[in-house]
């Protein structure tokens, strides 16, 4: 305790506590003997009276868990030395982390440090200074507006799309409620801003600090203004790579002050409410009701289609836009005009732009902040606000392009990357396009264009993504509660993207789930270990004797079983009415079969809808839409199976209208129990459609979650089945 006290150059003040383990100055209490002393000489200090003891600083651990918890009690002081050298922040910031934990800090600082990067003509750049003068420089010249434009060719066609009661509904008073709503809204622990004050500081305090947010909130509503010093944005620039070469290798993270992401948290509040109406169905990112999934089943289907035979001998070509650095080269007059052309009222547009021009920016590399840059245009990267204000910016080129399709200038889009194009030809393309020609389109949001013949090694990207993850984990400093929490929150997460729409083969999850029970299992650095376990047994839940990690192959299920759950729920919508088109134009979505030359995303989520119609059951309208043999639907029966007494097919034959069941024809055609549950089984009487629900839900919406556990029951039911079946032979 008196090395603690001499560290921090107190005289007689502090003691220390050892709570708490996850490193670091955990626990500060003074004693009521030393701090009446005390408190004369820290001029301005005081007890602000919350719970807790007084003066404490800790981090308490609960039920085994390190919660990190609020300064309970906090004073404040005057920049005043006592009894040494320096003021009391700096002696308190001077107390060391513990060793663990200052370890990991340094590694990773070690890790993401930059020594030499290539400038614009590949000569290598090096040196602290030198490398900061070329961050400089590029953003400096990123961030410089082209200056005026001839905008008015580009936002002509746009359309009026808001309307007078949208205009009120965006400027309405805001509330209290409302700007609270966006506090909590937001997680606590995100990367700190220039003020250096993260979300769960004004969370936990909302009831001392609410009055001057919201004072300061309203504000910035009623002028129409943001401070500049409220957008302050410092941008740390992490390595994407191991060993980064150049600037594009780097990942920008924004890190922007609080109460400036209160602001853009309540408009994008009330934004989103008028979204949908502005921006056209083919946009499927950050409009509510649409997912990014929905465009990659489009491309993929349009790749899978044109890359058949019959369209080798075409001509047709795809160009890709390379949206790169898109965020910062967007002009912000052009940005204003389109805003206005939509109808926005000017309150609006000014806030709108108000929070755009606020942005100045800091670099942070190997932990040194960069000279002030002051943009021009383009959008702050990691602002809730700047996403939204892109779309509405890239609905001018959706326009521009229907505008040309309604005057014969391009007529649709079709991709055949694999044509055989002359040499000659592409020489031509690339001379009147000034774009470079390519034969392979790569990736298109995250998945490759084109598969390939063998599924597995179409999706290796994702076993190399796990496996270098868990390779650049240090195994010898994880014990058992940590490796449970980074397979689950992050290895099992990596392949979910590609499971929303691609049905992965057995022998491929088991490829992965390999190396992770590999990972669990093994300890002291040794490559091989004793696998206690099998992997099926490990992905039970805790209750039943398990672990709860994910069985990849339900989890696959799970979500192809919700992309089939929109495409029976959301008939409009344009993913789902291009594969109709494709596939089951005349029929429904339950009498759709494979066909000929269906795509990979077809067959899979044909897996999700036969899920779905194993597992979830039918209410019962008018019956013209549910299979008497192949649907679940009656109520403690399930699927009846394949008995097609009679050559009836669908309910409604066993349904007198206005009147409810035919009874003599369902004693005729099924047996005495049988006929008794189904004449118990609930009927509309007002000719209304059929409802296909999710039983294992109160209100009949299919989830993930619990999609997965009824996957996971059903494999195992399998499983035991089999089990059962071969030791039974062998007796």
């Amino acid at each position: 305790m008196d090395r603690v006290r001499r560290k921090l150059k107190f005289d007689y003040i502090f003691c220390v506590e050892p709570r708490g383990l996850s490193g670091g100055l955990r626990y500060f209490r003074v004693w009521e003997s030393s701090f009446s002393k005390a408190k004369e000489t820290m001029a301005g200090a005081y007890d602000i009276d919350l719970k807790g003891s007084k003066y404490t600083w800790f981090s308490n651990p609960r039920n085994n868990v390190i919660t990190r918890k609020r300064l309970d009690r906090v004073g404040e002081f005057e920049q005043k030395k006592i009894s040494g050298s320096r003021p009391i922040e700096q002696n308190m910031r001077s107390v060391k982390r513990s060793s663990k934990g200052a370890g990991n800090g340094k590694m990773r600082r070690i890790r993401n440090r930059i020594d030499k990067l290539r400038n614009e003509t590949g000569q290598w750049i090096i040196g602290e200074a030198n490398i900061m003068r070329l961050v400089e420089r590029h953003f400096t010249k990123l961030f410089t507006s082209e200056g005026n434009r001839n905008l008015e060719e580009c936002v002509t066609e746009i359309p009026k799309r808001v309307t007078r009661e949208m205009n009120e509904e965006l400027m309405a008073n805001i509330t209290d409620e409302e700007i609270k709503e966006a506090v909590f809204s937001m997680g606590g622990l995100k990367a700190l801003g220039p003020n250096r004050l993260n979300g769960l500081f004004f969370q936990q305090h909302w009831d001392i600090l609410s009055k001057e947010v919201c004072g300061v909130v309203k504000q910035i509503f009623r002028e129409g203004s943001v401070p500049e010093d409220l957008g302050e944005t410092t941008v740390v620039l992490i390595p994407k790579t191991s060993q980064p070469k150049s600037l594009n290798q780097l990942r920008p993270i924004s890190c922007c002050n609080f109460v400036y992401k209160i602001v853009t948290r309540v408009l994008v509040g009330r934004l989103r409410r008028v979204l949908d109406a502005i921006i056209s169905p083919v946009q499927s990112a950050f409009v509510k009701g649409r997912l990014i999934q929905d465009n990659i089943v489009i491309v993929q289907e349009a790749f899978h289609k044109l890359n058949q035979k019959e369209n080798h001998e075409s001509n047709d070509i795809a160009i890709k836009l390379d949206m790169n650095k898109a965020y910062d080269r967007l002009e912000w007059n052009f940005l204003q005009r389109v805003m206005e052309k939509f109808g926005f009222s000017k309150d609006w547009v000014r806030l709108m732009m108000s929070c755009v021009k606020s942005a100045s920016y800091r670099f942070k590399i190997n932990g040194n902040l960069s000279t002030k840059i002051i943009p021009q245009r383009g959008l702050r990267q990691g602002d809730f606000l700047s996403r939204y204000l892109f779309i509405l910016a890239a609905e001018s080129f959706t326009i521009l392009m229907d505008k040309a399709r309604k005057e014969n200038l391009i007529s649709g889009i079709r991709l055949a990357p694999t044509a055989p194009v002359s040499i000659q030809r592409r020489v031509n393309i690339e001379e009147i396009t000034g774009m470079a020609s390519w034969d392979d389109p790569e990736r298109y949001l995250g998945l490759p264009a084109r598969w390939g013949r063998s599924k597995n090694k179409a999706l290796e990207w994702i076993q190399e993504k796990m496996l270098d993850k868990m390779q650049g984990w240090k195994e010898k400093l994880l014990n058992q509660v940590r490796k449970e929490v980074l397979i689950k929150a992050v290895i099992q997460a990596i392949p979910v993207y590609a499971m929303n729409i691609i049905k992965f083969s057995k022998s491929f999850c088991k490829r992965i789930e390999a190396p992770i029970a590999r990972f669990w299992w093994r300890s002291n650095g040794k490559e091989r270990s004793i696998h206690w376990k099998s992997w099926v047994k490990m992905t039970r839940s805790k209750i039943n004797g398990g672990l709860g990690f994910k069985d990849l192959e339900c989890q696959n299920i799970a979500h192809l079983g919700k992309q089939a759950w929109r495409l029976l729920k959301e008939e409009d919508v344009i993913w789902v009415r291009t594969l109709k088109a494709i596939y089951y134009p005349n029929y429904s979505l339950w009498e759709a079969g494979v066909g000929r030359n269906a795509s990979w995303i077809w067959k899979s989520l044909l897996e999700g809808r036969d899920f779905l119609r194993r597992k979830g059951s039918w209410s019962i309208g008018n019956g013209a839409e549910v299979d008497i043999w192949e649907d679940n639907w009656a109520v403690g029966i399930g699927k009846l199976g394949r008995g097609r007494t009679g050559g009836i097919r669908k309910v409604s034959e066993l349904i007198r209208e206005g009147e409810g069941w035919d009874r003599n024809k369902i004693k005729e055609i099924f047996h005495g129990s049988v006929a008794k549950l189904i004449t118990k089984t609930p009927i509309s009487l007002i000719n209304k459609k059929d409802h296909f629900v999710w039983q294992h839900r109160k209100d009949g919406q299919y989830t993930v979650r619990t999609g997965y556990h009824v996957a996971k029951e059903e494999k195992d039911s399998k499983e035991e089945g089999r089990i059962c079946k071969v030791s039974t032979s062998q007796d």
